[in-house]
């Protein structure tokens, strides 16, 4: 159990881990030289990760981008005091609203609103140079109350404590939606954590602020194949993804075609928001399928199962399991008419309605030897054929024999 937590915590966080680490072992054993490449190669990583993330119109990442790099050259330009405090209270809270605000575009009205946002905040940390705004900036320098003798006293610094409050809520959003932009935005945020509060030079620095650039390159490009091969709606890979590893598999495998009965009159009668929970009540238990099978939605209410290396009847088990936990499980449909928001004076919700969901499937086990039943294609008809025998037999049922 514990081996699987680390393994997906793990997976969940590489691209960050993977530019920290690097950063602090080229600190540690390579060391920077001085000007030249080390200090335009971070300031390239992150124009590159803006350009790649306005091209693909992904907004929190440009502005995470450009919020990291302004604090980095900030504190870089700005010597200890006031002003470079000002910016490890300005950059976690900056990195929180943009997470929150969802894409809009850069050059929409909530765009230039967020352009603005950047714009008075660099502006406030000019200001703190003034004479007379010293006493806000020792403010944002001490701590703000006393700790127990336990902790270190730099803990309840403004700049710390905007981090650890943003660092909760970013973490959080990364391990429930395992998105990848909520990915890049905790990154961004731990990596500006080492370019604020590093203890080391201008190089140290800007190492660091190249890790950010990388971080989010790897989210743009982790964002980009799960546009191409994850379904939004399921979260479960799509057609693409099918394809590409049927085109790598040899040997033996079965494939089988699962479809939702009823889905059409069920969209009838409770609405395209109840169809689309049930699409992903449905693959949440294909996801789970037992026998190593892999799921994958292939259009409409119509999704594949693949079982690398299995043959049909030993797939046969694992498909009855899934449908029959299926049929037994539960959906519930939430009332009809429920607004979106709370209104004012809200009325007594109607009764949540329960209904059974089934599936049918056909499966199909690709033969080398045969010429029929050799080519993935031809596989994947033939499972379509039992899916559709199934339902033709009264649905709710696996067929993986005959037509």
């Amino acid at each position: 159990m514990y081996a699987q937590l680390a393994r997906k915590a793990l997976g969940l966080t590489w691209p960050i881990v993977l530019p920290l680490a690097a950063a602090g072992v080229l600190l540690h054993w390579g060391g920077v030289p001085a000007g030249g490449l080390s200090t335009v190669l971070p300031r390239l990583a992150l124009a590159l990760a803006i350009a790649l993330a306005w091209r693909f119109n992904r907004s929190r990442i440009v502005f995470a981008a450009v919020s990291v790099w302004a604090g980095g050259e900030a504190v870089l330009a700005l010597p200890p005091g006031t002003a470079r405090a000002a910016v490890t209270v300005c950059l976690p809270l900056t990195l929180l609203v943009f997470a929150l605000v969802q894409e809009r575009g850069l050059t929409t009205p909530i765009g230039w609103a967020r352009w603005a946002f950047v714009g008075v905040q660099v502006l406030g940390v000019l200001s703190l140079r003034q004479a007379e705004n010293a006493a806000l900036g020792r403010w944002l320098g001490e701590p703000l109350f006393a700790l127990p003798w336990f902790l270190h006293p730099g803990l309840a610094k403004p700049g710390i404590l905007a981090f650890l409050l943003v660092l909760f809520v970013l973490g959080w959003r990364m391990a429930t939606s395992r998105s990848a932009i909520d990915t890049g935005l905790f990154g961004a945020l731990v990596g500006g954590a080492f370019v604020l509060h590093t203890p080391g030079g201008e190089a140290e620095r800007l190492v660091y602020l190249g890790a950010v650039g990388v971080i989010l390159l790897i989210t743009m490009v982790e964002a980009s194949y799960t546009l191409a091969y994850r379904d939004e709606l399921t979260g479960l890979p799509g057609r693409r993804a099918l394809n590409e590893t049927l085109q790598q598999l040899g040997g033996t495998y079965t494939l089988a075609m699962a479809d939702v009965d009823h889905f059409k009159k069920f969209n009838d009668s409770y609405g395209h928001d109840a169809g689309d929970q049930c699409l992903r009540y449905v693959a949440a238990h294909l996801a789970a399928v037992g026998g190593g099978g892999r799921a994958f939605r292939y259009g409409g209410e119509e999704f594949t199962i693949l079982f690398p290396g299995k043959t049909v009847d030993e797939a046969l088990e694992h498909l009855e399991a899934l449908r029959a936990g299926i049929a037994d499980a539960k959906f519930a449909i939430r009332a009809q008419g429920r607004p979106k928001k709370r209104p004012e004076k809200p009325k007594k919700p109607g009764p949540i309605k329960s209904v059974s969901v089934t599936v049918s499937l056909g499966a199909c086990e690709r033969d080398p030897d045969s010429d029929d039943l050799r080519d993935a294609h031809a596989v994947m008809e033939k499972a379509d054929k039992r899916l559709y025998k199934s339902k033709k037999d009264g649905r709710n049922r696996v067929t993986a024999k005959g037509c």
